[in-house]
């Protein structure tokens, strides 16, 4: 389960193992999905029906990668009614508010993670799949000391993977 911290406001994000429904917790308080609409106005964001929606496919289940289009194809898939632009928009301020975990793989593609939590990722180069490293089986040592007035923030580590031709 993932802490996210949003100023003063500590929000979790995860699923309650008791029910299959959508569960978003705020301060370990598993909240229903009709919550969603409230939970979105404490953080800042207009709750629009679309940003509601998508709320529920992005964190209705187990952490995932997505990208801006393949959320686009799922929510067209599941009969939302929502442009591009729309879930572009509604993954950028999430990435803002912390909730989502932003990841450039390269110049043409960028993965928002559910799993905001410090650990890195394997890519994969032939199938486009991104998936997360067990934080136990890699090791970040011997960072460079910082500019002055600048902390080290976080550290994205992607180990690329790609299928040896045979």
């Amino acid at each position: 389960m993932a802490n996210l911290s949003l100023g003063k406001q500590e929000v979790s994000m995860g699923m309650d193992n008791v029910t299959s429904d959508y569960k978003l917790s705020l301060n370990n308080e598993y909240m229903p999905i009709e919550d969603i609409p409230e939970f979105l106005r404490n953080v800042g964001m207009r709750a629009s029906k679309p940003r509601v929606q998508l709320s529920e496919l992005l964190f209705g289940g187990e952490g995932r990668h997505v990208t801006a289009e393949s959320l686009y194809e799922e929510a067209i898939h599941t009969k939302i009614k929502v442009t591009l632009t729309t879930v572009y928009n509604t993954l950028n301020q999430f990435s803002e508010l912390g909730l989502l975990r932003e990841i450039a793989v390269d110049g043409n593609r960028t993965y928002y993670d559910t799993n905001t939590s410090n650990h890195h990722h394997f890519y994969n180069e032939n199938s486009g799949q991104l998936y997360d490293i067990d934080s136990d089986d890699l090791k970040v040592i011997g960072l460079p000391t910082p500019p002055n007035d600048q902390n080290i923030w976080r550290i994205d580590v992607i180990v690329r993977l790609k299928k040896m031709q045979e």
